[in-house]
């Protein structure tokens, strides 16, 4: 079963690998391969299909940093006083309000950058003192499915794959007079031509560490 966060469906990785679409032989392993390069494309440029997370965060400074990026989506800030929640709402330029603003992602300003300024109208304030007492529901991610991932991240991808793949392909190696099957791994997860291609959303550290 596919994983819902792959970047390639099974037909495009098998394209990728020129594969015919009709083999099936290693049906039961290409979809760990696929997820596998997927999550670690997450990893260094931040989640591509769009998941739902909650996490928390303490208050006290003006700015709450949220750990996965880039946002596609901000569901619910709720900020909590004295053991009681309250809903913060969206503020904006064009609308201020009490509430919060969240800033744009550089590569795509569709997107958020995961940062929410605390705001009282025109002004920057500071979120509620506290431990683990501003709580975001957002959607991480780029695109709504594999489906609509854009043809950059898909291509990364099958480049990354076909990278993975070696160590499922044999080949003949000389021994003497025999020759002796052999089986190519691959030394590195990260192809050059996947950090040139993601250069501009490339992470160099894990998203827990980026800030």
């Amino acid at each position: 079963m596919a994983d819902p966060l792959d970047l390639l469906a099974l037909d495009e990785a098998k394209h990728a690998l020129k594969i015919d679409l009709t083999d099936n032989r290693k049906d039961d392993v290409l979809p760990r391969y696929i997820t596998a390069v997927s999550r670690f494309l997450d990893q260094r440029v931040g989640p591509t299909v769009a998941r739902e997370v909650t996490e928390s965060h303490d208050g006290g400074d003006c700015e709450i940093k949220l750990r996965h990026r880039p946002v596609h989506a901000v569901t619910s800030v709720t900020e909590y006083r004295g053991g009681t929640g309250s809903l913060v709402p969206a503020s904006s330029a064009a609308a201020p309000v009490h509430g919060y603003m969240a800033e744009p992602y550089a590569p795509d300003p569709t997107l958020l950058n995961g940062v929410l300024v605390r705001t009282s109208g025109t002004t920057d304030t500071r979120w509620a003192h506290g431990r683990q007492n501003v709580t975001v529901v957002y959607e991480a991610g780029r695109y709504e499915d594999t489906a609509s991932v854009d043809d950059r991240f898909k291509q990364a991808a099958a480049i990354c794959l076909i990278n993975m793949w070696r160590d499922q392909q044999q080949s003949a190696g000389g021994f003497g007079e025999f020759d002796v099957p052999t089986a190519a791994f691959p030394t590195f997860a990260l192809p050059k031509a996947v950090a040139d291609m993601l250069a501009d959303e490339l992470w160099y550290q894990r998203p827990a560490q980026v800030w």
